[in-house]
């Protein structure tokens, strides 16, 4: 496993390397009385210290509420996870709900016209730099029973090469 601190990380490179890496090194040293998720976290291999994983088979983001009380989770960890769910919607909807006022979710996706999204027959949804402020705003997506409390904090579109651009977001709840 590869280690890294904190302090290391300088520069939106790094948190690329971080977010593309198959061996997430440790981010939280510290566990306090924060809960922070990580969301398809799998077997270990985006393992995150100081998060919770949750992922299949315990946890099925298809269909299954994060079982957590609304507005009781910090932070939420999303690391080339959201490609693989065909109800999007629904996990969002479900991160609102369980975050904190002020909570945030890191959110890493291929980028929608990227080899790294076409390549893997697993992907079900896409993601560009709109997906998400259309999500939250637009009548199609927004219905009447249910509003949201996110907001596009920050986005980033980083790569190394251009064939696997990677959409780097963090929503933040309000």
């Amino acid at each position: 496993m590869i280690e890294i601190n904190l302090e290391d990380i300088k520069s939106i490179n790094d948190l690329f390397y971080i977010g593309m890496s198959r061996k997430v090194p440790e981010l939280f040293t510290e566990v306090n009385e924060a809960v922070n998720l990580n969301l398809g976290a799998g077997s270990g291999f985006k393992k995150i210290n100081g998060t919770i994983p949750l992922d299949y088979p315990d946890w099925n983001a298809e269909s299954d509420k994060i079982p957590y009380d609304d507005n009781s989770v910090d932070s939420i960890t999303a690391l080339h996870f959201l490609e693989h769910i065909k109800n999007v919607k629904f996990v969002i909807e479900e991160i609102d709900r369980v975050l904190k006022p002020g909570g945030f979710a890191n959110i890493v996706v291929p980028y929608y016209n990227s080899n790294l999204q076409f390549s893997n027959l697993d992907h079900y949804s896409y993601f560009n730099e709109k997906t998400f402020q259309r999500l939250f705003t637009e009548s199609t997506y927004v219905s009447t029973d249910y509003k949201f409390s996110l907001e596009v904090g920050t986005q980033f579109i980083i790569g190394i090469v251009e064939r696997n651009l990677c959409l780097m977001t963090q929503l933040v709840k309000k």
